[in-house]
């Protein structure tokens, strides 16, 4: 039962590191599952290589097809661009597929372990630990990675795949450009990690505080807690116990939706202001004759890469904020 050792800390743990052993573990949840994860990696490779063909494609549309007037080339690419864009959606279910399925015999596998480990422990454990912190470890916290289990395994692979190939293909298409789309990439990677260390905490303090607000319930709601608290008067002070918990346990939600979402609307400032930069200096290095001269396919074919270049690398600068948040 290594896999559920470390569950029951006093206090959430926002100070552990990610070592081997936590990669080993973690790792080790997929092994029964083998296939469907080949499967999911497959469509995602198909799905990423087939998405990455329609901006090369639409390059030849506009420079042999429109520029030239040839009505059979845009007919042609067309139909292939189209071809590539339902193999690629198809694919994407598949792997989708593959990855919701194994996310949740994951969560089922764990949800199975854990409940073991709890049937294991002794008669001490259970009359030092409230009935609702173990229930909300049982529900919440396992809920807490299923998020990440059931989706970050295949999106890290599309994702990374996308972005690779983009970049190779903006390379490929002109370098000068592809270097001033990637040159703030660095500052983002940097400002995700500390988002996803501050999610961290906060999304430990929070499961520990929902953890207190479910035993509270489970103490107050149960016929002996109502009974002593009618007895003994206490009615007041449980609800006064109750109600400041609930209002900590808000704040946090607040707070870790506010720091997601501020670092999130970042993102989508600077990656929608980019496309505007691209298009300058593309005008700049057409007029000045500086190097190569890029032909108007090639710098829409490039703003097209570009767009498939954000979005996931949005998505992984997410995942990486969730994994880390996810260590809580």
């Amino acid at each position: 039962m290594g896999a559920m050792r470390g569950l029951y800390t006093s206090g959430p743990p926002t100070g552990r590191k990610v070592t081997r052993e936590t990669i080993r573990r973690i790792a080790g949840t997929f092994s029964p599952y083998r296939r469907e994860v080949t499967f999911t990696a497959l469509a995602v490779l198909a799905s990423a290589l087939l998405g990455l063909a329609s901006p090369f494609l639409l390059r030849i549309i506009i420079n042999d097809g429109l520029i030239k007037r040839n009505m059979h080339v845009i007919t042609v690419y067309t139909l292939l661009t189209m071809t590539a864009t339902l193999g690629a959606t198809g694919f994407g279910l598949v792997y989708a597929y593959y990855a919701n399925v194994v996310g949740q015999d994951i969560m089922r596998d764990l949800r199975n372990q854990l409940f073991d480990h709890l049937q294991g422990m002794s008669l001490r454990f259970f009359t030092a630990t409230r009935t609702g912190e173990i229930q909300s470890r049982l529900s919440n916290d396992v809920s807490g990675v299923q998020g990440v289990l059931s989706d970050t395994a295949a999106s890290i692979l599309a994702n990374l795949t996308t972005v690779i190939s983009s970049l190779i293909g903006m390379i490929y298409l002109d370098w000068r450009l592809t270097v001033l789309s990637v040159g703030i990439l660095p500052i983002f990677a940097f400002v995700s990690t500390f988002v996803g260390e501050k999610g961290r905490t906060i999304r430990g303090k929070t499961q520990a505080r929902l953890a207190d607000v479910n035993a509270t319930m489970q103490e107050s709601l149960s016929v002996s807690g109502v009974l002593l608290a009618k007895v003994s008067g206490r009615r007041s002070f449980t609800m006064e116990k109750f109600r400041r918990e609930n209002q900590d346990l808000t704040t946090l939600q607040i707070q870790q939706a506010l720091v997601f979402r501020f670092f999130f609307n970042l993102i989508r400032l600077t990656f929608s202001l980019t496309p505007a930069l691209v298009y300058w200096l593309a005008g700049y290095l057409s007029m000045s004759h500086y190097g190569p001269q890029l032909s108007l396919g090639t710098i829409v074919a490039f703003t097209a890469l570009q767009s498939l270049l954000f979005f996931p690398l949005t998505n992984l600068l997410n995942v990486q904020v969730e994994v880390i948040s996810a260590l809580a």
